[in-house]
């Protein structure tokens, strides 16, 4: 089929971002990170009534200050959050390749 009635892109500067959050917490009392605030806004504004999935990825807790300027106050963090950026830092180079990541993750 053609392309352009499968895919739609979109974006959310911050303002939109930070609104976002505000109303999806008000309306659902759901707590959006930024990230899944701008594919909510981005599934609102351009993909229109097609069904839509957004997939959370990050916890609100990772962009404390951006929540706290839609809800006011910040959100509470998961057990072991904060220890977090204590933890060492690994990187692994691979190849772009679906077989070398089914290697690695094997």
């Amino acid at each position: 089929g053609d392309p352009s009635q499968v895919f739609s892109a979109g974006y959310a500067d911050d303002g939109e971002i930070v609104d976002t959050i505000a109303e999806v917490n008000r309306r659902y009392r759901y707590l959006l990170d930024p990230h899944t605030a701008a594919a909510w806004h981005v599934s609102n504004s351009v993909i229109g009534e097609r069904p839509v999935v957004v997939v959370s990825t990050a916890h609100p807790a990772k962009f404390g200050d951006t929540v706290k300027r839609a809800v006011g106050k910040r959100p509470k963090a998961p057990p072991g959050f904060e220890d977090l950026s204590k933890k060492p830092e690994r990187l692994m180079v691979i190849d772009p390749d679906p077989s070398e990541l089914d290697r690695v993750l094997r």
